[in-house]
């Protein structure tokens, strides 16, 4: 099988859970922080690290300041007003001045991003929270979660539908050769879908999303994407490893979907793998988020599972990995450095890539 370019298909494929934390001091870095980190995201996943493997880079978050996160991030280009409140990002009436400075911020890495990735051809991605995820860390102005207005939350979806295609438009223009992809981020749902995000009182939970509710709005997402010219298999679905929420996603109609495979129902051979083998059959895309410090021991488990649910070692060509730090359940919380890969992390998956790729070359 090749690709549409001719070329063989890779055999793995690295990509980017979206962040990329520097540690040179910023006298360091020509020409900034943030171009400083492109460019070093570009020499680290800008071509094919060598045969047999594929890369794509990504527009990555470095938690540089309060805008270099993936929630703020997520909020830039949405087609609503809002501002950083003492209790967290708002959205609702009223455009503050943090909220425009958050737009700015997202224009400077979209600009960095034409200078990093000049004449550079081929993927490049953005990681933004997904509906779910959005509505329980973003605040509305009566100082309330956004998953405590239903009309809201169902209308998420499209409001970050307009927000990426918007975003992924200007990345066209500044990198003409790029074929943007986008991983909308909802690892930390669970806890929304079960009704466990407690009100601003404390003394009350949320109503739970549910199951069907889930992939309703992944579904809505989707629908929205493709509607401002993001086909579906450039959307990637990253989830918790539980197979309701497995199959939600995939109810839903995603092409491209990314867990962690040593977490929650892919621990063990069960319903979440029986879920993902059979989409795979289908033409779904599965990725890996492999932690940090574990991406050896996350591709022999992916192996070891194929090899139980049926398959020869040859069939798992094609899965892609990335290497990930993210542990926090709430995004609006993840301003320490733990969230965020290092340099040391990506050399981690670059060398474990390579022994991958000979063991389903066969």
């Amino acid at each position: 099988m090749t690709t549409h370019g001719g070329a063989p298909d890779p055999l793995v494929t690295i990509f980017s859970d979206g962040t990329l934390a520097l540690t040179e001091s910023a006298a360091d870095i020509d020409g900034g922080r943030i171009l400083g980190r492109l460019t070093r995201m570009r020499s680290l996943l800008g071509s094919n690290p060598e045969a047999g493997l594929g890369a794509e880079p990504s527009l990555a978050l470095g938690g540089e300041d309060s805008f270099d996160h993936v929630l703020p991030a997520s909020l830039a280009m949405l087609p609503v007003s809002g501002d950083l409140a003492p209790y967290g990002w708002r959205i609702g009436p009223g455009e503050g001045t943090r909220w425009r400075a958050n737009r700015d911020a997202a224009f400077a890495r979209l600009d960095a991003a034409r200078l990093a990735f000049f004449e550079y051809e081929g993927p490049l991605s953005l990681v933004r929270l997904g509906p779910v995820s959005c509505a329980s860390s973003v605040f509305m102005a009566s100082g309330e979660l956004a998953l405590a207005d239903a009309g809201l939350v169902r209308e998420l979806p499209t409001l970050i539908a307009e927000g990426i295609g918007s975003e992924v438009s200007v990345l066209r223009e500044r990198v003409p050769g790029a074929r943007p992809r986008v991983m909308l981020d909802e690892r930390g749902a669970l806890r929304a879908v079960e009704g466990r995000v407690r009100t601003a009182s404390g003394y009350r939970f949320h109503r739970a999303i549910g199951r069907t509710g889930l992939t309703d709005l992944f579904s809505a997402c989707i629908t929205g994407v493709a509607e401002r010219g993001i086909g579906t298999e450039e959307l990637t679905l990253a989830v918790d490893a539980r197979v309701g929420i497995v199959r939600a996603a995939l109810d839903a109609g995603v092409r491209s979907i990314a867990l962690d495979p040593l977490s929650r129902d892919l621990a063990a051979v069960g319903g979440a793998w029986e879920a993902l083998a059979a989409a795979r059959e289908r033409g779904v895309e599965i990725r890996f988020l492999a932690t940090a410090g574990a991406v050896e021991r996350s591709m022999r488990h992916v192996l070891a599972a194929w090899h139980e649910l049926g398959y020869a070692a040859r069939e798992a060509r094609g899965f892609a990995f990335a290497v990930t730090r993210r542990r926090a359940a709430d995004p609006a919380r993840e301003n320490g450095a733990s969230a965020f890969v290092r340099p040391c992390d990506m050399d981690e998956i670059m060398h474990a890539a390579p022994g991958l790729a000979e063991r389903v070359s066969d």
